[in-house]
């Protein structure tokens, strides 16, 4: 499960969701998280100083593989240290022509919309993968409950991207049909088995249920800077997962400042290490 430093309601004392409304074409519900403000998010200090600690936390619990002879030792949480932290998530590469620290934007991104997924929504657990894992078609998984009172497996892909937001969503939807088709039934089995086995799952529920029900949920969770009103996303949600619109969702995160609003997560983790 993800871990947190403060109660889970902590994402409330800063954030409130919008009223999901119904999007067509795609019948899916869209909902934006917005500050209760009315600021940019990028300007909540203590908002980013409570998802940096969230990010650290789990960047520093991820795990690591080791040498099959050295299986059986322990593993240590590694050291907050500048080294460890600039081997990757502060690393910086280029992409579309932009230097910049993309794999914090990945990380602290996916922990934004885990934070949300608990917060915001009432769940029983959210658990996310880690970054780059063997999960290709989903970044985290939950269960919810939905309008009837019933748990659903619900199955999240994260996008950030400045200024990409239609293609992203399209990357997403690509892997939610390979859900849909069963192309990633083993992996997904392996997920939900796992969960069991460490009693993660309500005592109520087996892997095996959650992994063949037809009422399953998906969400898209995308963070931009995009003009959302310009264009339409998601159109064929309904064409690659049917049935009825509660199985469909998106949860946008504005940024009005790309560059600012990741360089201030970018120096509020530098400011916290030796």
């Amino acid at each position: 499960m993800v871990s947190c430093s403060t109660a889970e309601t902590a994402l409330r004392r800063w954030c409130v969701l919008s009223n999901e409304r119904p999007v067509s074409p795609g019948e899916f519900t869209e909902t934006d998280l917005l500050t209760l403000s009315g600021q940019p998010i990028h300007s909540e200090m203590e908002f980013l100083e409570e998802l940096t600690e969230r990010l650290m936390l789990r960047y520093e619990s991820q795990p690591f593989n080791k040498p099959l002879a050295f299986k059986s030792l322990p593993t240590k949480r590694p050291a907050r240290t500048r080294d460890f932290y600039e081997r990757q998530l502060l690393r910086r590469d280029t992409r579309n022509g932009v230097l910049e620290a993309r794999e914090l934007i990945t990380w602290a991104s996916e922990t934004l919309a885990l934070w949300i997924e608990q917060d915001m929504f009432t769940t029983e657990l959210v658990d996310g993968n880690p970054p780059h894992g063997a999960e290709p078609a989903f970044d985290g998984i939950s269960l919810v409950l939905d309008s009837s009172g019933e748990l659903r497996l619900r199955l999240l892909q994260v996008k950030a991207t400045e200024n990409r937001l239609r293609k992203n969503c399209n990357d997403a939807l690509t892997g939610f049909d390979g859900l849909e088709k069963g192309h990633y039934d083993s992996q997904l089995l392996n997920r939900l088995t796992l969960l069991e086995e460490r009693r993660k799952l309500p005592a109520s529920m087996e892997a095996t249920d959650l992994w063949t029900s037809s009422e399953r949920q998906y969400k898209v969770y995308g963070v931009h800077s995009d003009d959302r009103r310009s264009m339409q996303i998601l159109t064929r949600y309904k064409t690659v997962v049917a049935g009825n619109i509660a199985r469909r969702s998106c949860c946008l995160v504005f940024l009005d400042d790309w560059s600012c609003a990741w360089q201030t997560l970018e120096d509020l983790v530098r400011a916290k290490l030796p």
